[in-house]
C-alpha cells in the first residue's frame, strides 16, 4: 500500500540528496550541484511556510518512494482571490540508483 505524508524538518537531508541526484541536476533549469547550507536554509524557510506544501510517498515498509513539492498560487480574477496548488516538483524513486530519478 502506498501512503502519502507530509514531510517536515527531519525530512530536509533526504530532500537534499534528491535535489542533488544526477539525474534530476541535469533535468534542472540549474545543473550545478545544491549547496548544503543554501538547501538547509531554504528547506527550513519553506516547511513551515503555508503557501508551501512538500510530502512524502512511501510503501507499507516505510521506504521513501516519492517526493512532491507543492507551491500555492493566488490568482486575482474580478476581485476574488483564488488558492491554487501547483506541484513543481516530483521524485519518483528508481531502484536503478541510490536515490532516484525525478
Amino acid at each position: 500500500m502506498l501512503t502519502l505524508r507530509r514531510a517536515t524538518l527531519l525530512d530536509s537531508e533526504l530532500y537534499y540528496q534528491w535535489a542533488n541526484d544526477a539525474l534530476v541536476r541535469a533535468q534542472s533549469f540549474n545543473t550545478v550541484a545544491i549547496d548544503h547550507d543554501t538547501h538547509t536554509k531554504w528547506f527550513a524557510e519553506r516547511i513551515n511556510n503555508p503557501d508551501f506544501y512538500f510530502y512524502i510517498f512511501q510503501n507499507e515498509s516505510k521506504q521513501m518512494l516519492a517526493r512532491c513539492v507543492s507551491q500555492k498560487i493566488k490568482t486575482i480574477r474580478r476581485s476574488l482571490v483564488y488558492p491554487l496548488t501547483v506541484c513543481t516538483g516530483v521524485k519518483v524513486v528508481n531502484s536503478n540508483t541510490k536515490y532516484g530519478i525525478g
